[in-house]
């Protein structure tokens, strides 16, 4: 729909939770399959010329970490979390290695794609 108004479009707010849990030493497998994709058609969309013009995950923990499991997490308490979710639901923390590596990668991508534009 963009791409026929001829406007751009940043893809916002989207994230996945761990694949079996909230502490940092549950995997991010699903997660890191999840924004591969996206992250890679955002980036196709990019180098043709589409609408695709950025992209913004949910959420950054950084150093953060939640004090509650998901079981006492009513009081809504964590690294930057809504009230609504549990701590540590979707966030990325600084320790996420994979995560991170993908979304290094695609804002590289990006920042390539876009020096190019420029350049033109």
């Amino acid at each position: 729909m963009a791409d026929a108004l001829g406007k751009p479009v940043v893809l916002e707010e989207f994230g996945l939770d761990r694949d079996a849990g909230l502490t940092v030493d549950c995997a991010t497998t699903s997660r890191d399959r999840f924004f591969a994709e996206l992250l890679g058609m955002i980036e196709a969309s990019a180098a043709r010329g589409g609408s695709a013009a950025g992209s913004s995950f949910w959420l950054w923990g950084g150093e953060g970490r939640p004090p509650h499991t998901a079981a006492d997490s009513a009081d809504g308490l964590g690294a930057g979390d809504m009230p609504q979710e549990a701590p540590g639901l979707n966030a990325v923390f600084d320790c996420d290695r994979s995560t991170l590596r993908i979304l290094g990668e695609h804002f590289a991508r990006l920042r390539k794609i876009s020096s190019r534009d420029i350049s033109r």
